[in-house]
């Protein structure tokens, strides 16, 4: 069985024509007798020059903020704070921040660094969790205006 959901996108440049396909298309159009094989050789037939290139996947926003949730400038530096040699790293930070600036995504820039120098900072527990915090805790009371 075939994988029929595919999305081709045909980029012609100078008689050149390149066709861009997902993953799945590709590995399906080198067996013979497939439906990614049969639409490959009935594009062959029209333009012999025809490439076949893989659609590399783009990270999008939402991946990249996904990975990055809660990592706020101010969440870094309260979590930096909390280390050992905090001062010698928070001016490293403050650096890695305003070298940001010239990349085309500054945030993404800063939370990779973060990253690669906390790479357990998300196996944190927070304070949410702890059930010492919820116990120590006073507890509301409403009030009636």
């Amino acid at each position: 069985m075939t994988n029929t959901n595919y999305k081709m996108e045909i980029e012609r440049n100078n008689g050149n024509i390149k066709v861009y396909v997902c993953k799945a298309f590709y590995k399906n159009a080198k067996f013979y007798g497939t439906t990614e094989y049969k639409l490959w050789q009935e594009l062959l037939n029209e333009h012999p020059n025809a490439e076949l290139v893989v659609k590399k996947r783009q990270k999008t926003e939402k991946m990249i903020a996904a990975s990055c949730k809660n990592m706020t400038y101010e969440n870094m530096t309260a979590y930096i704070k909390t280390q050992e040699n905090s001062e010698t790293i928070l001016e490293e930070f403050e650096t890695v921040k305003e070298r940001s600036k010239i990349q085309n995504n500054p945030y993404k820039y800063v939370c990779d660094w973060f990253s690669k120098t906390y790479p357990n900072y998300k196996e944190h527990e927070t304070f949410k969790d702890n059930d010492e915090t919820s116990a120590n805790t006073p507890e509301l009371k409403a009030v009636n205006n």
